[in-house]
């Protein structure tokens, strides 16, 4: 599975642009993050894959800035479905 583009409903500053999230660099606090501003409230981000693909396991790290975090994620996939996630640190999601 390759992700080919991504989109987002906003992000703090040219640092934290959504392509960040899928560059390859996992280092916490490494800059290469991505980040919504802080005013907006409904953040969200788009990965765009290069074919219909099943998804077996998506993992999210949290970015620890010493800012407020959110503490739910909603998952959307093009079939229309969707998977709510808690904030627990590191999530994995597994299945579909």
């Amino acid at each position: 599975m390759e992700i080919i583009s991504c989109s987002s409903s906003t992000f703090d500053n040219q640092n934290y642009i959504c392509g960040n999230v899928y560059d390859g660099e996992l280092t916490p606090g490494s800059g290469r993050e991505w980040a919504a501003s802080l005013s907006d409230n409904n953040q969200w981000i788009k990965l765009n894959l290069d074919a219909l693909q099943l998804v077996a396991m998506i993992k999210i790290w949290w970015r620890c800035a010493g800012r407020s975090q959110f503490s739910e994620l909603k998952l959307s996939f093009s079939d229309g479905s969707e998977q709510k996630v808690k904030h627990n640190k590191h999530v994995s999601f597994a299945g579909k």
